[in-house]
């Protein structure tokens, strides 16, 4: 599978607020990724790193630095799904959502129809 992605409105949370907005979704992403500014207005609870973390960009040659690290909501198909994002300044999206989170909930995506489909839902976790 080569890297895909979409553009889709969805709607974002923490305990402060929550935004309606288009998140891209991009299987060839490491991690996911969000604003820094836009964490400020969702959530009071951004988590510093002890070190930076460097990721490569898609062009493979230039980097971005991650200095915090954020847990928000996506609400898909009814379930509120909660995900942990690394924030960072100066993104050319307020959210990529990246394979990290892809994978811990099995999405699939319809790159045709923009369709997100669970493989997993909160329904399904159990916690020991």
């Amino acid at each position: 599978m080569g890297k895909e992605t979409i553009l889709k409105k969805t709607l974002i949370s923490g305990e402060k607020n929550s935004e309606d907005i288009e998140i891209l979704y991009d299987t060839g992403a490491s991690r996911s990724l969000v604003e820094y500014s836009l964490c400020e207005k969702l959530t009071q609870y951004i988590i510093p790193l002890q070190r930076p973390l460097k990721l490569k960009l898609a062009d493979g040659k230039n980097t971005i630095e991650a200095n915090f690290l954020v847990n928000l909501y996506l609400e898909i198909n009814g379930y509120k799904l909660p995900m942990i994002f690394y924030a960072v300044n100066n993104l050319a999206r307020d959210i990529i959502l990246g394979i990290d989170n892809m994978q811990d909930w099995e999405m699939k995506i319809d790159f045709k129809t923009k369709e997100v489909t669970l493989g997993i839902t909160p329904d399904e976790l159990f916690f020991y």
